[in-house]
């Protein structure tokens, strides 16, 4: 819900694409979005990126790995690695 707030209200995203796939040791997660794109580094640095801070702790919580990529308009890509429980 996080990624998806942070891409209307801050990326001016005009669409986010969602893919979720299931294998046998892991959930796979992607979020894309087509916005502005923004600089992972310096919003974590100047504390502005409380959000994401929040998504990459619980990542780590569920013992996953999350990776992000953005490029300044080209948009935002999330992906999550979560372990499979069964």
């Amino acid at each position: 819900a996080t990624i998806l707030h942070n891409s209307i209200k801050h990326s001016q995203a005009t669409s986010v694409k969602i893919e979720i796939k299931k294998t046998d040791k892991k959930l796979l997660l992607s979020v894309t979005d087509n916005g502005i794109g923004f600089d992972y580094k310096k919003a974590i640095r100047e504390k502005s990126g409380i959000g994401l801070g929040s998504i990459s702790n619980r990542t780590k919580i569920a013992g996953g790995k999350m990776y992000l990529r953005s490029f300044k308009d080209k948009g935002t890509e999330y992906l999550f690695e979560i372990p499979s429980t069964s």
